[in-house]
């Protein structure tokens, strides 16, 4: 599906959801081991961010698990923590792409410049 969705022009974003990366962390390590990993495969130019963060926790866990807590019979079970990479993360995460090697230019199109590209390709 990676390899597809290149292959048509499309763009890969990878979330900062720390349960879809692999560790929970949700750090800016997590985070640009998946990126790291999709840009050898199909290139920088199809891969972008979109952390996916939210502030409240309670409320996402109620969501992903698909239960609100007061009809929970567990309710006095916590909810699984879901970890987030958190905006705060940036920097450093632009950091370890430059220090990996990355050109500017890819760089700024993980940030954004390529959701750009490809929103104004396809909204005419």
């Amino acid at each position: 599906q990676i390899k597809g969705c290149a292959a048509t022009g499309g763009i890969v974003g990878v979330n900062g959801v720390g349960t879809f990366l692999a560790d929970n962390e949700g750090t800016a390590e997590s985070m640009f081991r998946h990126i790291d990993y999709i840009v050898q495969m199909i290139g920088a130019e199809h891969v972008g961010i979109g952390l996916d963060f939210v502030y409240d926790r309670e409320t996402s866990a109620a969501t992903v698990w698909n239960v609100e807590k007061d009809d929970d019979p567990d309710k006095d079970v916590p909810w699984p923590e879901i970890n987030y990479t958190v905006p705060e993360e940036l920097p450093r995460l632009t950091e370890m792409m430059l220090n990996h090697g990355y050109k500017d230019a890819d760089v700024t199109g993980i940030l954004g410049a390529n959701w750009l590209r490809l929103a104004q390709q396809v909204w005419k």
